[in-house]
């Protein structure tokens, strides 16, 4: 069970890293740097960049702003988790 659980948060993590950088592509932003909030600039902190479970804690808006945070986020996250799921059932872990 604990090698289900890690495989799907790192496929999630995974998810989450791709939207990150396709958002920062089409904005022409810099790709390195800190996460920071869409609307406001604000710099995310650690416990805000949990994949799924920091979206759903925050009810899928900025925790300094309130600003709506786009669902395409969790959808990049959810097909990582199940990429991740995918993974090891196909292992037979």
């Amino acid at each position: 069970m604990g090698i289900l659980f890690l495989n799907m948060l790192s496929g999630a993590s995974l998810g989450s890293f791709a939207c990150c950088m396709i958002i920062r592509l089409k904005a022409h932003r810099p790709v390195w740097g800190r996460s920071v909030c869409e609307h406001c600039g604000q710099v995310l902190k650690p416990a805000d960049l949990i994949p799924v479970i920091s979206y759903i804690r925050a009810r899928g808006r900025c925790r300094y702003c309130g600003c709506r945070i786009s669902p395409e986020t969790m959808v990049f996250e959810g097909i990582g988790a199940l990429a991740g799921l995918l993974f090891t059932v196909s292992r037979g872990w």
